[in-house]
């Protein structure tokens, strides 16, 4: 069973801490237009729109960050586990592995 802990959630940043050997996070169940950009392990790697009925998925071995425009139409599921709908306002979504 992965954990997957939120341990930061600020109007400009939520960072989650995962206990697995990989992160992977879907963007999915796509409700509306939302302009996202992903960095995988410190390298930009997407920016663009996704529409509605998208679904997106990043593995990383470090950290994923996206910086989402319209949070509430995405549903978040990382390392299995659906996270649901981030709260409105565009910002930061932190995924990064929980160092022992």
């Amino acid at each position: 069973n992965v954990l997957v802990e939120l341990v930061e959630d600020t109007s400009q940043n939520t960072v989650y801490e995962i206990d697995d050997n990989n992160i992977e996070v879907t963007l999915g169940d796509i409700t509306g237009r939302c302009w996202i950009s992903v960095q995988k392990d410190g390298k930009k790697d997407f920016e663009g729109i996704l529409n509605q009925g998208d679904t997106k998925t990043w593995k990383a071995s470090e950290n994923i960050k996206i910086r989402i425009g319209n949070p509430p139409v995405v549903k978040l599921i990382v390392n299995g586990k659906d996270l649901g709908r981030p709260k409105e306002g565009a910002r930061d979504f932190v995924f990064k592995k929980r160092t022992r």
